[in-house]
């Protein structure tokens, strides 16, 4: 039998307990997000994630797409429409009510800031596109793309 033991065998050891000082960064992590504004967090966010994305929901029905998207606290102008080569992106700067800027975060499911979703429906012709925002849901009609007409000489 040979005394060869695995390099690997006592990584373990490595995970049981955390290093040294390590507790007192943990303990000041509670600090240091407490002061945070939503919008300070959604850009700490956003720094090591990326963009939220905006909730979505795309129908077909007949020859029409329909688009819901959640835009729940913007107002007209804070949301934008980009044409894409593969559909497009709707982006929206969503405004923290007044509670939330001045009050203590107990829980958060909402993201404020600069949030998007990038949505796969092509767009034929943007004047054609139908949109109307009501109660914090953006709609849009979209006619089916049926791709550029060929001319046959």
């Amino acid at each position: 039998m040979s005394d060869w033991t695995p390099p690997y065998k006592d990584i373990w050891k490595l995970f049981s307990k955390p290093p040294k000082g390590l507790e007192k960064y943990v303990e000041s992590w509670g600090s240091l997000f407490s002061d945070m504004t939503p919008e300070r967090m959604a850009e700490f966010w956003r720094s090591l994630w990326g963009e939220m994305e905006l909730p979505v929901t795309v129908m077909k029905f007949d020859e029409y797409y329909y688009v819901y998207c959640d835009v729940a606290g913007c107002e007209k102008e804070d949301i934008e429409i980009y044409e894409k080569d593969d559909g497009f992106v709707v982006v929206a700067n969503r405004k923290p009510p007044e509670a939330v800027k001045d009050g203590k975060e107990v829980m958060s499911q909402l993201t404020f800031g600069r949030v998007s979703t990038d949505v796969p429906v092509k767009i034929a012709d943007p004047s054609a596109v139908e949109t109307e925002l009501k109660n914090g849901i953006l709609m849009l009609k979209i006619p089916e793309y049926q791709g550029k007409k060929i001319k046959i000489l």
